[in-house]
């Protein structure tokens, strides 16, 4: 006799996609999480009602070591319930949701068609752009130890070590994460 049990979950991690499918009798969901989109602000995990996404252990998922923030890796397929709230609230469009194989846009997922989004009281992060001169030597003729620059979906991450071809004239723009509230 053939035993089969529901929900199936299902989950492949790979070094750009994260995604989790639990396949139900008649339906499926699945959460996907893109890597190259996410920087680590962690708001998925603080936003979600079921605590399904968390940050992982310290230290073992960080994408950017100088950054506090960490890459949120763990997800509980059995505690999520597939409500779009870390869809909805993640501001780098990282996370995906879909059912029965076709994405559910934003404006359709269940929570904002009911307008029942949840208030959430915690300090968010933004980027702010803080811009000068751009020097034009910087990502092209200088040295890989002279200037190293993290660039991630257009916003430079992080900007390590000086510029030693270059004089004061020449300022690179960085983008910032900065705390709101």
């Amino acid at each position: 006799m053939l035993k089969i049990s529901f929900p199936k979950i299902s989950r492949s991690i790979s070094k750009e996609i994260e995604h989790v499918k639990v396949q139900f009798l008649t339906e499926s969901l699945e959460l996907i999480l893109d890597k190259t989109k996410c920087i680590g602000c962690g708001t998925c995990a603080r936003v979600c009602p079921k605590e399904a996404i968390s940050r992982g252990p310290v230290g073992t998922s960080r994408r950017f070591p100088k950054l506090e923030d960490i890459i949120p890796e763990v997800y509980d397929p059995e505690a999520c319930v597939f409500c779009g709230t870390c869809v909805y609230m993640c501001p780098f469009s990282a996370l995906t949701l879909k059912k029965d194989g076709e994405v559910i846009e934003l404006d359709d997922i269940q929570i904002v068609k009911e307008n029942v989004v949840p208030k959430l009281e915690f300090e968010a992060k933004k980027i702010r752009t803080v811009t000068d001169v751009i020097c034009p030597f910087c990502g092209t003729l200088c040295d890989d130890l002279e200037v190293d620059v993290d660039i991630k979906e257009e916003i430079v991450v992080e900007v390590r070590n000086g510029c030693q071809i270059g004089t004061r004239k020449f300022l690179l723009q960085i983008q910032v994460i900065i705390g709101m509230t």
